[in-house]
């Protein structure tokens, strides 16, 4: 009997360290994504002009920052669950 309680236990702890472990790899592949996604939009802000010089090139920057905007509403979950993870518990 104590033997069957010995392996509960160990296969119980096991489980809880796989979770961690697993937790740990989603968190770190999550992470890559989002850098990566923020260096793509920081290069496509680099490259957008400071002015335009004419109506079309405004209406044209106006697109690119519409797109921008529209294009970082998914990533906000993604960056408040980052977040929330890293959060230190009292």
């Amino acid at each position: 009997m104590q033997a069957r309680i010995y392996v509960i236990a160990r296969l119980v702890r096991m489980t809880q360290t796989s979770r961690a472990v697993m937790e740990m790899y989603q968190f770190a592949h999550d992470a890559a994504a989002c850098d990566a996604w923020l260096q793509q939009q920081q290069a496509a802000m680099r490259d957008m002009p400071v002015k335009g010089q004419s109506v079309q090139e405004a209406e044209r920057l106006l697109r690119q920052l519409d797109r921008l905007e529209k294009g970082t509403v998914p990533w906000e979950e993604r960056f408040a669950a980052l977040e929330k993870l890293t959060e230190v518990r009292h």
